[in-house]
């Protein structure tokens, strides 16, 4: 389609899909409401003012850490963002091959994501639990960073990003997603919102520039490649710190209740 229609067409076309979805959330909405009875959605609203998930975040070196990990990650996936589309540019002429040439990648994505979460994900991470689930993504990083580097074009940079993103979703979300049942619910919706938009897309843009400040600088992805092993090791350490907290915070829960343990 990108070839045959060009790439406005299928921006027309997810823009239509995401109508369709917003109107299926309206509905479900109004069904959920009619259904609640005497509970109504005003009787479940928490309250407090707009900044209560930062503070909740700066008051728990548990937040913290799980906020260390989403810089850690964005940072590394926007600098492999910004060496492939520079090694896509140089490779195809116009929009709509480059168009193409992503669909292909996120193809392999979503296929290699199904497989993995059909036949791999709930044994895997019974097998090396949560910390070894999140330490797989430093550790496909370091693998994408090395193969980029070694071999900057196209076919590498289908597999590699392939290989770290299917990674990414089937393995690594489910098991940041474990870290967040030992939070309280406030945490959970507030400091999780903030972590999950704020903090995601604030180290999103910083990224982007640290990427053109290296590139101004003259500093080849290769360096790069090299830089970031050791920031790896940190966010493997780091995985592995916050699955024993974890499960600290699990342990506690079932001596003492539900979030007793001191952040």
């Amino acid at each position: 389609m990108a070839t045959s229609l060009g790439p406005v067409a299928l921006t027309v076309a997810a823009a239509l899909l995401l109508e369709v979805a917003v109107h299926c959330y309206r509905a479900l909405l109004s069904r959920t409401q009619s259904q609640s009875g005497s509970c109504s959605l005003d009787d479940r609203r928490m309250g407090g003012s707009m900044l209560a998930g930062i503070t909740l975040i700066l008051r728990s070196r548990y937040l913290l850490g799980l906020v260390l990990f989403m810089l850690l990650h964005t940072s590394a996936a926007t600098l492999l963002y910004f060496e492939q589309g520079r090694i896509v540019a140089g490779s195809y002429a116009d929009v709509a091959s480059r168009t193409q040439f992503f669909a292909v990648v996120d193809l392999i994505v979503s296929a290699l994501t199904l497989i993995f979460q059909l036949l791999l994900t709930a044994p895997l991470i019974r097998l090396i639990g949560v910390g070894g689930a999140l330490a797989a993504l430093p550790l496909a990083t370091i693998v994408a960073f090395t193969a980029m580097a070694l071999a900057p074009v196209p076919a590498t940079v289908a597999l590699a990003q392939g290989l770290r993103r299917a990674v990414e979703f089937a393995i690594v979300r489910p098991a940041r997603e474990v870290l967040w049942t030992v939070v309280s619910r406030e945490e959970k919706y507030k400091a999780k919102n903030v972590i999950e938009t704020l903090v995601y897309r604030g180290g999103d843009a910083a990224s982007g520039w640290l990427s053109a400040g290296l590139t101004a600088l003259g500093a080849g992805f290769g360096l790069v490649a090299l830089v970031i092993v050791p920031f790896a090791g940190l966010w493997g350490w780091l995985c592995l710190w916050l699955a024993r907290r974890q499960q600290q915070r699990a342990d506690s829960e079932q001596v003492e209740g539900p979030f007793h343990e001191p952040h």
